[in-house]
């Protein structure tokens, strides 16, 4: 993932980390409030 800006990977992080502690992805709202 190398192709994208540092505002795609920060929500990519905030993807994978709340994956990784709830077990399921934020909501679109989430992300944008993120």
């Amino acid at each position: 993932m190398d192709d994208i800006t540092a505002r795609q990977r920060r929500i990519v992080d905030y993807i994978s980390s709340t994956v990784r502690d709830r077990g399921y992805p934020p909501t679109v709202r989430e992300i944008g409030e993120a």
